[in-house]
């Protein structure tokens, strides 16, 4: 009976590893963190795809970065950093070769084929036939497919609040970008799974593209999708 019991609770806990969700990503960044005592910020959502999912993505981003220090406020004027968020969910196609190799198919094919010398009625030599089956090649061609899929990308840039017509490029903290590619358009779904692929890069530089998957059990990403009340804006003034 404990052999059943521990059977079936391997079963379950394997089939629920492989139904996990997981969502690829790909992750650029580079830059710096400002120093510690210069991290409140206001969010900017800049996103052309700005929808009733905004409030939600700021306060999703708000957690990952208070993980690195920074405190948001309400104040855009009294903030350190300006936090530039932008998304997007873009349809893409690709082009390509079929990968399967040409296929020789055969068929039969009657022919007639010389079977030796004969002499006709009147004593004339001619040339005899047989009719066989004889196999005939037929390759077929290779064939242009396509393929669509959504790219889904957000882009969060980190600059100094400074006046627009004294910011130079040596103002921008750190920005990092964050690209999941997949035949489902809904970036709402995939969203914090994106943010926690690119949390351990927030504030550094990542030297080349880094690949990163998440399942639906990471702790982090639990974090995120948790109902916890957000945490309260600090003061508006600076300390």
């Amino acid at each position: 009976m404990l052999k059943k019991i521990l059977f079936c609770i391997c079963i379950s806990v394997l089939f629920k590893s492989c139904m996990t969700p997981t969502v690829q990503s790909f992750v650029n960044s580079d830059g710096n963190h400002p120093k510690p005592e210069a991290r409140t910020y206001w969010i900017e959502t800049i996103s052309k795809q700005k929808d009733q999912y905004s409030e939600e993505y700021e306060n999703l981003l708000e957690k990952v970065l208070a993980k690195h220090g920074y405190s948001r406020i309400r104040d855009e004027n009294n903030a350190d950093v300006i936090i530039s968020l932008d998304y997007s969910s873009e349809e893409i196609y690709f082009s390509y070769l079929s990968s399967e190799p040409i296929r020789t198919k055969t068929r039969a094919k009657r022919v007639l084929v010389p079977a030796g010398a004969s002499v006709d009625a009147e004593g004339v030599p001619s040339q005899r036939y047989v009719a066989v089956n004889q196999p005939e090649r037929i390759e077929s061609r290779p064939k242009l497919k396509y393929d669509q899929y959504f790219q889904k990308t957000i882009m969060i840039i980190a600059y100094k609040n400074v006046p627009l017509a004294h910011f130079e490029d040596t103002d921008i903290h750190w920005a990092i970008e964050i690209i999941s590619t997949e035949d489902d358009p809904d970036l709402h779904r995939v969203f914090p799974f994106m943010l926690a692929a690119a949390d351990a890069y927030v504030g550094r530089s990542s030297l080349k593209q880094k690949k990163i998957q998440i399942k639906a059990d990471n702790p982090l990403l639990q974090s995120l999708l948790n109902n916890e009340k957000e945490s309260d804006f600090k003061a508006d003034e600076k300390s």
